[in-house]
């Protein structure tokens, strides 16, 4: 008990420093008085902030790990990852019977390219051009008419001779002969049994 004209004696309240220590496995916080305060281990957290998706130009980062007493467990570099190439469709060219074509380059995000293949010409595609079609006659050549192209490429077609005319199988005036003589030779034969017929009776 304080007698009367004793000084009160001031009661110590510890204060922790602004300040962390650790040892490496704890951190706590010391009063003036040399006293740890807030001992505990280590608690890190991953710092959100400092973690870095990687792309096909750069690196990322798989972040660092945090202490409230600012201890920093440093993360690790991510390597690139591959290109991400998609077909532009813009550069893509049909190829045609005049030009080749073209499958189109392939692009990523980043920029980077990958250059197409060119494509042979395509073949031609006639059609028959009607128009040029001719029958022969027994008078005129007939043609079977070109084979045309949308490009405009010809194939020629080809000439058709005459329709010949019927051929001749014998002469009219010498069918007019034979009847002639066939009918004399009736009427002398005729004439002849005539003459026998009277000289009977």
């Amino acid at each position: 008990m304080i007698q009367e004209g004793e000084e009160i004696p001031q009661v110590h309240v510890h204060t922790p420093a602004t300040d962390w220590k650790d040892d490496g496995d704890n951190h706590w916080k010391e009063c003036e008085c040399g006293k740890e305060l807030l001992k505990a281990e280590h608690t890190y957290v991953l710092d959100e902030t400092t973690v870095k998706t990687p792309t096909c130009t750069e690196e990322g980062y798989t972040g660092d790990e945090v202490c409230e007493c600012g201890g920093i467990i440093k993360g690790e570099p991510i390597e690139t990852i591959e290109h991400t190439h998609v077909l532009d469709e813009t550069t893509v060219k049909t190829s045609t019977c005049t030009e080749e074509g073209y499958t189109g380059d392939k692009v990523c995000e980043c920029g980077d390219t990958v250059k197409g293949d060119l494509i042979e010409k395509a073949p031609h595609h006639h059609v028959l051009d009607q128009s040029t079609v001719k029958t022969p006659t027994h008078t005129e050549e007939g043609y079977t008419g070109d084979e045309i192209c949308e490009c405009g490429d010809i194939i020629k077609g080809k000439v058709m001779n005459k329709i010949p005319n019927s051929p001749i199988t014998g002469d009219d005036s010498d069918i007019l002969l034979w009847g002639m003589l066939l009918a004399l030779s009736a009427a002398g034969i005729g004439l002849l049994v005539l003459i026998k017929k009277i000289k009977k009776v």
